[in-house]
């Protein structure tokens, strides 16, 4: 019993380790401009990682609720369930991958279970709606549930609490019934790292300040 504790121990630090040295590449300062040109971007499913049980922390200004906690509670497959957490309420969303888009087909607030709500949702998606799409590259856009995104920055060098990062993709969101605008920075091997919503006197913000990834 005590060898097999001693094991799962052991296994849990090398995969944390192994994420964040895979992850904090997109987060070390490089001095040579040339060697970050030169990399290619990384496909689509790099900036959407399935690691279940990982959590992120983020930061936030402009509105009580901007600062939130994310949680990846089940990955089955190529659908990830995750929970966000804004101290007002806990919203749970499921995501669909592939190698061409990610589509938000689940949506849901107020949720305090721990259910995998996955084998449901599989069978019965009741949206669609895609927050990220290939080609990875500068001017692609679609349109989804009355949002036009585009892709508007590649390769971007983004500083925020959680560290530097590079190869991070910009989409804009631009919100038919109003005036405001919204942002995604997405980074390597990370995910979702910062937000932005920009209307008419406002703005709000959120940024990633910390991320582990907890093996039960």
């Amino acid at each position: 019993m005590k060898l097999s504790v001693s094991i799962k121990k052991t296994f849990k630090y090398f995969i944390l380790l192994l994420i964040l040295i895979v992850g904090l590449t997109g987060c070390v300062q490089v001095d040579t401009s040339e060697t970050e040109a030169s990399q290619e971007t990384p496909k689509l499913k790099a900036y959407f990682p399935m690691h279940q049980g990982m959590e992120y922390s983020y930061a936030g200004e402009g509105n009580e609720f901007a600062p939130f906690k994310r949680k990846i509670m089940y990955v089955k497959d190529n659908y990830l369930q995750l929970t966000d957490n804004n101290g007002g309420t806990i919203i749970v969303k499921v995501y669909k991958l592939s190698d061409q888009e990610v589509s938000e087909v689940f949506y849901k607030g107020e949720f305090y279970e721990d259910d995998n709500l996955i084998p449901d949702v599989r069978e019965n998606e009741e949206k669609d709606e895609v927050i990220l799409k290939a080609p990875i590259e500068v001017g692609n856009s679609w349109n989804s549930n009355d949002q036009e995104r585009e892709i508007v920055a590649v390769d971007q060098e983004i500083k925020i609490p959680a560290g530097t990062f590079y190869q991070v993709v910009k989409v804009k969101t631009t919100y038919q019934d109003s005036n405001n605008d919204g942002y995604e920075y997405f980074a390597p091997n990370i995910g979702l790292i910062k937000t932005e919503y920009i209307g008419e006197g406002f703005e709000i913000k959120s940024e990633l300040e910390s991320f582990n990834l907890n093996i039960e």
